[in-house]
């Protein structure tokens, strides 16, 4: 092989994987990252946990395939998991899936203390990729962050086709904890629990019921709840899909509701709740 050949191959090289060749130290430590946690999670749950993968997945050939999806691409060109999530297969999640919309800390609290039910964040595909900083990890410099290139074109696709894959593996009655104050709506229209789970959960026939609670972490009290604004005219689209609902806005009328917001005011003993006859 001579020189120019040689010199050749290694250009079509870095152009199909710039990402490689430009962001050497982040490619390190984000190869380290997925491929570390996809050990962890295939050790610590195994065949007969509710979390466990269906198949176990080689972490070097996930790690490849999640690198395939930016191959040759631009930094901020909106990228496509469907390869990496092809291999990827959840167990059915009956009767214990959380879902949540602006309560992010609060959920996933609640989840810890409460072991039988499973947020995105418990699954693999969210596992591997919780609490990730895709501009650091990307090494993507602050203007393009600042446009949004790092999130928005890598990180929103990679949860959106995780959230789908999640509320796919949903059956029986699945759980869903709403911001009350969220300044958006409850049911915030651009959140991808809206966008992507939502859909997904209508359309399947084997999810019988959704159970929303609203939560308050504010000290004023919630604009909206079980009666009125965007969550009631989703609860109005469901039972027209033939979905059954339930909604909890008041701690005394629900066990997990009655623990979230105690758990809240564990957190943040100023919230309304917490200082409203509402709860005392």
């Amino acid at each position: 092989m001579n020189q120019l050949t040689t010199f050749k191959i290694l250009a079509t090289f870095c152009v199909c994987i710039s990402f490689i060749c430009t962001l050497p130290s982040s490619y390190k430590t984000l190869k380290d990252i997925i491929i570390n946690r996809c050990n962890d999670f295939q050790k610590k749950y195994t065949n007969d946990h509710e979390l466990a993968l269906k198949k176990r997945i080689n972490c070097n050939t996930l790690w490849n395939t999640f690198l395939n999806s930016f191959s040759g691409k631009d930094i901020c060109q909106i990228k496509s998991y469907d390869e990496l999530f092809k291999s990827i297969k959840l167990k059915p999640i009956k009767n214990k899936a959380l879902f949540w919309s602006g309560t992010n800390y609060i959920a996933h609290n609640f989840t810890e203390i409460k072991k039988n039910f499973y947020t995105l964040e418990d699954t693999f595909p969210g596992y591997i990729a919780n609490n990730w900083n895709w501009c650091v990890l990307l090494e993507i410099d602050n203007k393009k962050c600042k446009k949004n290139c790092g999130y928005k074109s890598n990180g929103e696709p990679y949860w959106k086709k995780a959230s789908e894959t999640f509320a796919a593996s949903a059956e029986g009655t699945a759980y869903v904890m709403l911001n009350g104050n969220n300044p958006k709506k409850a049911v915030d229209p651009t959140s991808i629990f809206a966008q992507v789970e939502i859909p997904v959960l209508k359309k399947k026939s084997n999810i019988e019921q959704l159970v929303f609670f609203v939560v308050n972490d504010q000290n004023t009290k919630a604009q909206e709840n079980c009666s009125k604004g965007s969550l009631k005219n989703l609860m109005i689209n469901l039972k027209k899909e033939k979905k059954k609902t339930e909604c909890y806005d008041n701690p005394k009328k629900s066990d997990i509701l009655n623990a979230t917001v105690s758990l809240i005011c564990k957190l943040k003993p100023t919230a309304y709740d917490c200082t409203s006859n509402q709860y005392h």
